[in-house]
């Protein structure tokens, strides 16, 4: 999948690219159902030296405020059957 996202950015010259995520809670096998549609998560990024990382800026999608590259203009939202992040921030031992 992420071979895939990454030829795609190559052959459409994109500045980023967001996809949406799949929550875990406590223990890796707990997913937090049902999948959340509104938030996604920055996957690539062209880095550039007029793009810096800027709080709070505005973006094509709703991602985490401090995920946010500024002149993103190229940009492409990948649908869940091309790649999606499992995220497990809520996973912990304590």
């Amino acid at each position: 999948e992420l071979l895939y996202a990454k030829r795609k950015v190559l052959a459409n010259d994109l500045d980023g690219t967001a996809c949406k995520m799949r929550f875990y809670f406590k223990e890796p096998t707990y997913e937090m159902l049902p999948f959340d549609e509104f938030n996604q998560v920055p996957l690539i990024y062209k880095i550039k030296p007029d793009s810096p990382l800027l709080l709070a800026h505005p973006y094509p999608c709703v991602v985490d405020p401090t995920r946010r590259l500024s002149n993103v203009s190229r940009f492409y939202e990948f649908d869940r059957d091309e790649i999606e992040m499992h995220h497990y921030s809520f996973v912990r031992e304590d």
